[in-house]
């Protein structure tokens, strides 16, 4: 843990100065007592050397440390939903690119032909319907007895297509996307040969209400097949699915890219998160929407402003821990991921309070004194102390902000004993 103070005394930085000042001080006081008439070393009073430090008004804050890494708020893994031959790679690590940019692009020559025939398709059955409601003529019944023929030829060679790539995809010697397209051709010429016989057999007896359905339902049947060309189609463009920073990029133009196998990621890095780990003695001492310092040494010295985002109300089974994850901004993108950062959270508090360093605390007698210096003499003072911590503690009662508080040396007094100031405070 760690302590807010405000407004306090520096601290000691040579551990060894205050003995050797001590003993330096009292040789000193001793000498000049020899140098005098009637004065010896046993009846002379020698003032005895103290540091001391300022009490203040201020904050007193217990704090405590979790360390983590950085990651970004959001990762997106893109997917194909169809494999493919890549025909253009359009990013590379470290680009930034908005929702809809496109990433990469497959070879679609086999999937725009697809969308050419379900287009035509889709026109041809539009037009029977139309014929339909308007009935046959003579030229008109050799025509659907053309398109049936030529219906059933399609359909005999997109079934046997199919039934090859099925085969051959089972033996593993052809890709998915390959028996995917057999597949929707079969679908496509098994919709118009039905669609042929239909027109032919309305064309020969007239049409009724129910042709009139089951021609509406052909149309239906070959928009659908349409749609789902063009929807293989689209996904031949892999686009970005979120604003971000890309990485991950792995593959060149002329390499397959396999249906379900990241192809890019997209890392939101606006915002970093930091993810921590709980005790069970910890997870209640810290609340969501609490603001932290974060600490990332490699970018700043300076805390940064976090908050906490999210603490997982379930301990892992493995490790018995809470996640935690805290936010942060990155908007000028210093922050990388898997750089080291720690949370700093606050715990306890005491506002506007006497604060003094924990230092000047003692226990005499059982009770906890603090030594002040007035007009160079020291005063026991019994004091009621609040949040401690090993830099400073709070004084409720004893201690007023701007009295000289011994930090250093006050082993040795007793009250209303002579002092001398070496270092902080006035000089008495």
């Amino acid at each position: 843990m760690r302590v807010k103070k405000v407004g306090m005394a520096p601290r000691f930085r040579h551990p060894v100065f205050f003995p050797v000042a001590l003993c330096l001080l009292l040789a000193v006081v001793l000498l000049a007592g020899c140098g005098k008439d009637g004065v010896t070393p046993e009846t002379a009073e020698a003032a005895v050397p103290v540091m001391v430090a300022a009490a203040t008004r201020g904050d007193v804050e217990a704090e405590i440390d979790f360390t983590g890494v950085l990651e970004p708020e959001m990762v997106v893994n893109v997917v194909p939903k169809i494999g493919g031959r890549v025909a253009e790679v359009r990013v590379k690590d470290g680009d930034r690119v908005e929702a809809g940019d496109l990433l990469l692009r497959l070879e679609a020559s086999e999937i725009e032909a697809q969308v050419a025939q379900a287009e035509a398709g889709h026109e041809v059955a539009l037009a029977n319907l139309e014929k339909t409601r308007a009935g046959a003529r003579v030229e008109q019944l050799e025509q659907c007895r053309a398109g049936l023929q030529m219906a059933e030829a399609g359909y005999d060679e997109a079934e046997r297509s199919f039934n090859n790539a099925r085969a051959l995809y089972e033996e593993g010697i052809v890709p998915k996307q390959q028996l995917d397209q057999a597949e929707t051709q079969y679908i496509i010429a098994d919709a118009q040969l039905k669609q042929a016989a239909e027109e032919l057999k309305m064309a020969e007896s007239g049409a009724t209400a129910e042709d009139l359905k089951i021609i509406e339902a052909q149309v239906s049947q070959a928009a659908a097949a349409l749609q789902l060309a063009r929807t293989q189609l689209a996904d031949a463009r892999i686009v970005a699915p979120i604003s971000g920073t890309v990485s991950g990029v792995v593959l060149n133009p002329g390499e397959m890219a396999g249906p379900g196998t990241p192809v890019v990621t997209i890392n939101k890095l606006d915002t970093m998160e930091v993810q921590v780990n709980l005790t069970e003695k910890d997870v209640n001492r810290v609340s969501i929407g609490q603001e932290v310092d974060v600490l990332v040494p490699s970018v700043s010295k300076e805390p940064l402003p976090g908050k906490i985002h999210s603490i997982s109300p379930v301990a892992d089974p493995r490790t018995k821990t809470y996640k935690l994850k805290a936010t942060l901004p990155n908007e000028d993108g210093r922050l990388k991921a898997g750089m080291t950062a720690t949370i700093r959270a606050v715990i306890d508090a005491e506002k506007d309070t006497v604060v003094v360093p924990v230092e000047a605390l003692l226990v005499q007698q059982g009770r906890q004194v603090i030594y002040v210096v007035e007009e160079g003499l020291a005063r026991r003072r019994a004091v009621t102390v609040g949040l401690e911590n090993g830099t400073a503690v709070s004084v409720l009662e004893g201690v007023d902000p701007g009295e000289q508080v011994v930090v250093r040396g006050q082993h040795y007094l007793q009250e209303s004993g002579k002092v001398t100031i070496v270092e902080g405070g006035a000089k008495q």
